[in-house]
């Protein structure tokens, strides 16, 4: 080949790399992205929740919140609600405070499950039942238990019970069973 033909070849390569940078610039010149900042780098603003508006029928606390005056308790104290409506209830031998829920399907063809653990087993509470209480709720009207899973890691999961929706898997870890004496004497 010619040096005139090598000169050609790379005086078109270099036009090429030009005419993309060229290009590439300008088009980064039309876009205009203004970039929010971090969360975690903002100045967190503590301010008080406003007050939520109750609906009819419901029971606003009066006091602060979380706090029951003893003469309520005296006079037989049935709890606070608002914006809160009770839809169905299973009454059983008590639970404790973790709980998971899963779901698939619409309309008549969905289906529900809920799950949540019982307190810890003691021998000295008179309960039959210890575990995790599996409940169908695909009608929340007419909830049924179906199941009181009670394997070791159900039986008092903790804070552990956790549901993989993908999978529709239930999983908890055991948790060793709490020295209710000890809190109490150290709590």
């Amino acid at each position: 080949m010619s040096s005139r033909g090598i000169a050609v070849k790379r005086s078109a390569s270099v036009i090429g790399v030009l005419s993309c940078v060229a290009l590439v610039s300008i088009g980064d010149a039309d876009v205009a992205v203004k970039k929010q900042p971090n969360v975690a780098d903002q100045e967190l603003f503590f301010a008080p929740v406003p007050k939520a508006v109750c609906g009819p029928g419901d029971k606003p606390e009066t006091a602060l919140q979380g706090q029951v005056p003893a003469a309520m308790r005296a006079a037989g104290f049935q709890g606070f609600s608002c914006n809160v409506k009770l839809i169905a209830q299973i009454k059983g031998e008590g639970a404790s405070w973790q709980n998971d829920e899963w779901r698939e399907g619409r309309g008549r063809n969905r289906k529900a499950c809920a799950f949540h653990s019982t307190a810890a087993p003691n021998a000295t509470d008179g309960r039959s039942n210890y575990g995790v209480r599996a409940i169908d709720i695909s009608d929340p009207v007419k909830a049924v238990t179906t199941a009181y899973l009670t394997t070791q890691s159900m039986l008092y999961p903790h804070e552990s019970l956790k549901l993989n929706h993908r999978r529709a898997l239930l999983g908890a870890v055991h948790s060793p069973f709490p020295d209710f004496d000890n809190l109490r004497r150290f709590g």
